[in-house]
């Protein structure tokens, strides 16, 4: 591939607009705009320059030079003339990582062998299906006159296709809510879905059947809201799991017969950690032995504390049977959602998440999908995971043909390739060719990296709180035993700190299930079994998604990885040390921000990377960094006392000979939990 130009001149120490000069009167028939080497070609530049420097230059005893040329005056005033000019606004691009020569071209709109005319000019030999990276990109496209971007987000470059700006907060409309329905088993979660279906249909105008396409949209007033037809909170999990977070409002069914259910609490701890408001449907009030104060009581229990006795918490008393309160519910969902204001934009290219997928014997591939932006027309060509297609055909939950689906839209379409996955999202792209040049890069990708899911394990947890991106350790706890439970449960209160926590999302007596991974998937939480037995099904889906379960039968090792884990979310303590101090004996070279100086190291020792604190007769001067140490001829880490040694220092400061200099490096210092 070459070496580039800034690298040289780094390697060389010198500015790369004086490199660029040095080559051109070595006569090497190199272009002007010549910004990657090939590799023999570096070598013979680099050993030029260098026999050229020694020859003028030569190296006191009592000071190793640094090789640096310093760039002259005028070259300054010709640097600093060339900032003042006018800036040229180029025809900007976004590009991934890496892209190929030919694709480069396609979003230049110029030819291919222009571009790979430009690579050998800049000594990269590449054909059109080569990959180049984006620095190589960005010179070449720099060179042709384009202004090259780096796409914002990493992976697929799907986020190069629609331009975000077009659509900002002042097309954004409102959109109707998303609601599923979750709970205990028997508690009526089916009947007051059907009850509010079939009343939307008796109220309509066509009177039509309701298709079961895993959503529906029903009508109150002028408003509407979107069902999420969906087997309970594993479904609702599985697709959080997938990266999808589609729902807006849990409505929580509870039986005022039967009260707080292992599964009720679940479905609230499923809730709590998609951060989705809750509204609690206290079901079969027609029933004998209802009990709705009691049932109140169990939920305030466990936060979900009545309106009506002080709390926050929208709870409307119903009977899928009878139909009573059935109005009230849709009515709460509208107030609810008006106050989380939801909005999407509507005119802009579509994006959805796949809820339902199968093949059709009539008409092949055929996916329901929730609309989650802009909108999807027929004829309109997607992409949905690794799959591509036309929309041939689309039609709503009551069978009706549609041309348009806006946000909050449930529609099944066919035209696909191939049957998606659940929880796929769907984007709309420009053309069947850049529908199907996105998918070979996702397969290609998929392949190459052998679909290795990301773990969540104690290791990968500490990791991300050690890079800043958690501040609390969010836990799935299970045991064998309720009592274990309320031990362990008790042992990691008691691990205390203002600043970290211990974020228990669910606890349960019991095995570890299919819905305590989809919860870990999802949330990205830490499952801690101790002495629990893993479910088959659970543990085949843990390793697909690449869950880890920690197992534990003592309690100590349990509570040690977890005092751990929350030692790695404390912000550490950074303390200045100091570590040498030396003299300036001589100054090579002297820029405004950066210059050579040869220093004699009185005590301790100077490093790279260390920062310089200059005096001058007692009196500080400035504040820089040592950018690199030479002892001899060679770089080197350190310099002990008793030394003497060539290094570059930065530093908006004027240095003379005989300033002192002293040398501090931050040290950090990880900090303990104690446990009651």
């Amino acid at each position: 591939m070459g070496i580039k130009i800034s690298d040289l001149a780094k390697k060389l120490g010198m500015e790369v607009k004086l490199l660029r000069q040095k080559v051109q009167e070595l006569h090497l028939g190199v272009s002007k705009k010549a910004n990657v080497f090939k590799d023999e070609l570096a070598v013979e530049i680099e050993r030029r320059l260098s026999d050229k420097d020694s020859k003028q230059n030569e190296t006191p005893k009592e000071v190793i030079e640094a090789k640096v040329e310093l760039v002259s005056d005028e070259e300054d005033k010709t640097v600093k003339k060339e900032d003042e000019k006018e800036p040229v606004d180029l025809p900007k691009i976004e590009i991934p990582k890496m892209i190929t020569v030919g694709e480069l071209a396609s979003n230049m709109d110029i030819g291919v062998s222009e571009v790979i005319k430009e690579l050998m000019k800049n000594g990269v030999l590449a054909n059109i299906n080569e990959h180049i990276d984006f620095d190589t990109a960005a010179i070449i496209g720099e060179d042709l006159g384009y202004e090259v971007v780096l796409c914002e987000q990493e992976g697929d470059s799907e986020e190069c296709l629609i331009d975000k700006e077009e659509y900002a907060q002042k097309d954004l409309v409102k959109r109707a809510p998303i609601v599923t329905v979750m709970g205990h088993v028997d508690h009526g979660k089916t009947s007051i879905l059907d009850k509010i279906r079939k009343s939307d249909i008796a109220l309509s105008e066509s009177g039509g059947i309701t298709q079961h396409i895993g959503a529906y949209k029903v009508k109150r007033g002028k408003k509407y809201i979107t069902f999420l037809d969906t087997p309970g909170h594993k479904a609702f999990s599985a697709m959080r799991a997938h990266g999808a977070k589609l729902t807006d409002i849990a409505v929580l069914v509870v039986a005022a017969d039967d009260g707080v259910k292992p599964q009720t609490i679940e479905a609230i701890n499923h809730a709590r950690a998609a951060s989705v408001p809750i509204i609690v449907a206290l079901n079969k009030i027609d029933r004998p032995e209802a009990n709705v104060d009691k049932v109140k009581k169990e939920l305030a229990d466990y936060n979900l504390m009545s309106e009506e006795w002080g709390g926050n918490t929208i709870i409307v008393e119903t009977s899928a049977k009878t139909g009573a309160g059935i109005d009230e519910l849709l009515e709460m969902i509208l107030l609810l959602a008006d106050m989380e204001d939801l909005k999407a934009y509507k005119d802009g290219p579509a994006q959805g998440v796949v809820i339902e997928a199968h093949l059709s014997k009539r008409v092949g591939p055929v996916a329901t999908v929730m609309i989650t932006q802009g909108c999807l027309r027929v004829r309109d060509s997607i992409v949905i995971g690794i799959t591509d297609g036309v929309v041939r055909a689309m039609v709503d939950h009551r069978g009706e043909r549609l041309t348009k689906a806006y946000p909050a839209d449930p529609v099944r379409l066919a035209g696909l390739s191939e049957v998606p996955e659940f929880g796929d999202t769907l984007l709309k792209v420009a053309n069947s060719k850049e529908a199907k040049t996105l998918v070979a890069s996702r397969k290609k990708k998929i392949s190459s990296k052998g679909f290795k899911p990301k773990s969540i394990g104690m290791a990968e947890l500490s990791q991300a709180v050690r890079e800043g991106k958690i501040r609390e350790l969010p836990v799935i706890l299970k045991a064998d035993v309720q009592g274990s439970l309320e031990a362990i449960k008790s042992s990691l209160d008691n691990i205390k700190n203002e600043e970290v926590k211990v974020n228990i999302l669910h606890e349960a007596p019991g095995s570890v299930n299919e819905s305590d991974v989809m919860m870990a998937a999802s949330s990205h939480a830490l499952i801690l079994a101790f002495r629990s037995k893993i479910e088959p099904n659970a543990l085949k889906i843990a390793k697909k998604l690449g869950v880890n379960i920690s197992t534990y039968d003592v309690v100590y090792r349990l509570l040690d990885d977890v005092t751990a884990a929350l030692e790695g979310l404390l912000q550490p303590e950074v303390m200045d040390v100091k570590i040498g101090k030396g003299r300036l004996l001589r100054i090579f070279t002297r820029g405004r921000k950066y210059r050579i100086v040869g220093v004699g190291v009185i005590s301790g020792y100077v490093e790279k990377g260390a920062k310089a604190v200059v005096y001058r007769e007692n009196e500080k001067v400035g504040e820089g960094v040592v950018e690199g140490v030479k002892k001899g001829n060679e770089n080197v880490a350190k310099v002990q006392e008793k030394n003497e040694c060539g290094m570059g220092l930065t530093g908006d400061f004027k240095v003379e000979e005989g300033d002192v200099l002293e040398f501090w490096q931050q040290e950090t210092k990880m900090r303990k939990l104690s446990r009651d």
